[in-house]
């Protein structure tokens, strides 16, 4: 994993979730005007991205996961 910070990285309008965060939050997030992605915070530092592509990716490989989470689907590294 890249060792970097929320602060470094981070613009002020991405909103951030934690790998646990359920799908369906992240989806909300995503459908705010524009933000195309969410950022995954771990420990403080950036454990990857939830792209919208990520979440229609997720819809076709859901049949056996009912809940999936932020780290099931984000992209990491982020950078």
């Amino acid at each position: 994993m890249i060792d970097r910070h929320i602060a470094d990285l981070k613009p002020e309008f991405a909103p951030t979730v934690r790998p646990e965060t359920p799908v369906s939050d992240v989806s909300e997030a995503l459908c705010e005007p524009d933000v195309s992605a969410v950022v995954v915070e771990e420990n403080e530092s950036i454990a990857g991205i939830v792209t919208t592509s990520d979440v229609v990716a997720m819809v076709t490989v859901t049949e056996t996961e009912h809940h999936p989470t932020a780290r099931a689907i984000m992209s990491s590294p982020p950078v």
